[in-house]
């Protein structure tokens, strides 16, 4: 039985209250009836009324008598069957203050006490009053009897006047301090409070370890002959010497441009595979979507072309169905045995990364090849019933023999023969050789991401960057490869598109130049579905090149 709660009330009050059952009944539960009983005293509890929903009801509280301390017991049931008791303890305290009586200090029941009994008549007298005459002594006997004879006629004579008005008794004490009251009930928790002001901003944290290096760019080329030193000043000696035939002419011609059948290889994976966890595996590739020279070797799981040249890779790593992950996750392309080329990391929320590069290979015995590694609980490679779920592909973008030398530059001019003198003029200096090409760009470690939730068109900066679609974002979107008119690419820029399971469509659209599907060649925008992944190479500087997974 549960104590909802103390209440005061004065002497000769009756006092409407209130009990609220709500914090009890569950949801779908209601009172159905409710009774009531006095633990002790004369106190009353009556007129209970349920109130209309039924999660609460009213009652009465009168004839309290000064100083009593009872319970209101109240039986509540519900309409689950349910019978619940809680009690109400009141404390009945005086309606009036404290006054003296009889030399007595006392507390007064009522502001209002009862009406006294009516005092005695006067006996009859037929003269005025006499002059009181002393006191005497108080006597020692009993009191006697009262006299049972009957009550004198009433006297005639006019009422004397009235007396003049005693003096002002002095001031009463000061009446002490009531105890304390009962403890009320505690009240409703006041409303939640407004939020704070934002606090300051934290510090910037540390700054990040640094990213692996990237492969060394190519050695630029050699620069061109220095000019020929000016020819010497004229002696005064005997003939000077012949001077020193100038060098060569021009380099060599620069090799033959021209256009190329279509030379490459494309292989996925049909089915799931599962490998070890934090083992670097070879991907497991069994569906050749076409190797158009039969360089593919399907055991080794390696491509060694037979013409020298520029080759674009494409690669996408796809995991699923792993219990658990530990760490990240990441594919790899390796050019005879040593890495080449790094994917975007993957973890729980991203389970598909991918990558591109351009490779310069030998023609004879250069090779390149993908594997995975994995820091998951029995991961998975590849989709059940989704075919290049992981992919890779390498194609010849460009190569061609060397030109011949080109002919021999002409001989530097005959110094002019110096008048005759005691010695000869000098030779001329050798003119310095030209600067050494700037060493190329270093590559880099992974591949940065840009993630997009609206209509994009790509800026330079996107060059070499995955363009991310999240799966929070349903709504089909369409992002343009900006044209080389705005953005001036370099030619062998690398964009490459994800769309994360879930997401909506991706349209890959071209302002103004030309976007041509690997394999196919055909023209025109592109649709990459969720889980897919494509990459754009720039082979012309109007024409770009696009190949993935999920693309139509």
């Amino acid at each position: 039985m549960a104590l909802r709660g103390t209440k005061v009330i004065q002497v000769g009050e009756r006092i409407r209250y209130h009990l609220d059952c709500s914090p009890w009944l569950d949801t779908d539960e209601t009172l159905s009836a409710v009774s009531a009983t006095i633990d002790s005293g004369p106190a009353i509890c009556d007129g209970i009324v349920i109130d209309a929903d039924n999660a609460g009801f009213h009652y009465y509280v009168s004839n309290g008598s000064l100083d009593d301390q009872f319970n209101v017991i109240f039986a509540q049931s519900t309409s689950r069957g349910e019978l619940r008791y809680d009690h109400v303890q009141f404390n009945v305290i005086t309606n009036g203050g404290t006054v003296n009586n009889a030399g007595m200090t006392g507390r007064m029941l009522s502001i209002v006490g009862p009406t006294g009994p009516t005092g005695p008549g006067g006996g009859g007298g037929g003269g005025g009053t006499g002059y009181t005459g002393p006191t005497g002594p108080t006597g020692v006997g009993e009191t006697g009897p009262t006299g049972a004879g009957p009550t004198g006629p009433t006297g005639a004579g006019s009422q004397g006047p009235a007396g003049p008005s005693g003096p002002t008794g002095p001031t009463g004490d000061a009446g002490g301090v009531g105890p304390t009251g009962p403890t009320s009930a505690t009240g409703p928790t006041g409303a939640t409070g407004s939020p704070g002001v934002t606090g300051p901003s934290g510090d910037v944290g540390p700054t990040g370890s640094t990213g692996l290096t990237g492969n060394t760019g190519p050695t630029g080329p050699t620069g061109s002959q220095g000019l020929t030193g000016p020819t010497g000043a004229t002696g005064f000696g005997a003939t000077g010497p012949t001077g020193v035939t100038g060098p060569s002419g021009a380099g060599p011609t620069g090799p033959t441009g021209g256009a190329l059948a279509p030379v490459g290889v494309s292989v996925g994976t049909s089915t799931q595979f599962a490998i070890s966890d934090s083992v670097v595996t070879p991907v497991p590739y069994d569906l050749v979507n076409y190797d158009t020279n039969g360089w593919w070797n399907s055991t080794t799981k390696r491509y060694t072309p037979q013409i020298a040249g520029y080759y674009e890779l494409n690669f996408n790593l796809y995991v699923g169905n792993t219990t658990g992950w530990s760490g990240g996750a990441n594919a790899r392309v390796l050019k005879n045995g040593s890495l080449f080329a790094l994917s975007s990391s993957m973890s729980s929320s991203i389970n598909a990364a991918s990558g591109c590069g351009i490779v310069v290979l030998n023609g004879t015995t250069d090779y390149v090849e993908c594997d995975a590694f994995i820091q998951a609980t029995n991961p998975q490679l590849g989709a059940s019933g989704f075919a290049n779920a992981c992919y890779f592909h390498v194609h010849l973008l460009s190569s061609g023999d060397r030109g011949p030398t080109g002919p021999t530059g002409f001989n530097g001019t005959t110094g002019g023969t110096g008048p005759t003198g005691p010695n000869g003029g000098p030779t001329g200096p050798t003119g310095n050789t030209g600067p050494t090409g700037n060493t190329g760009p270093t590559g880099p470690s992974n591949i940065p991401q840009n993630s997009q939730s609206a209509a994009y068109t790509t800026v330079l900066a996107d060059g070499g960057r995955q363009i991310f679609h999240p799966s929070a974002d349903t709504t089909a979107r369409t992002w343009t490869i900006d044209s080389n008119a705005n953005v001036a690419y370099p030619i062998g820029t690398c964009i490459t598109f994800v769309n994360q399971n879930g997401a909506g469509v991706i349209t890959i659209a071209i302002t103004a130049d030309t976007m041509r599907l690997a394999g196919a060649g055909t023209t025109g925008n592109r649709t990459l579905a969720a889980n897919g992944s494509a990459t754009a190479v720039k082979v012309t500087s109007t024409e770009w090149l696009i190949n993935g997974t999920g693309l139509t």
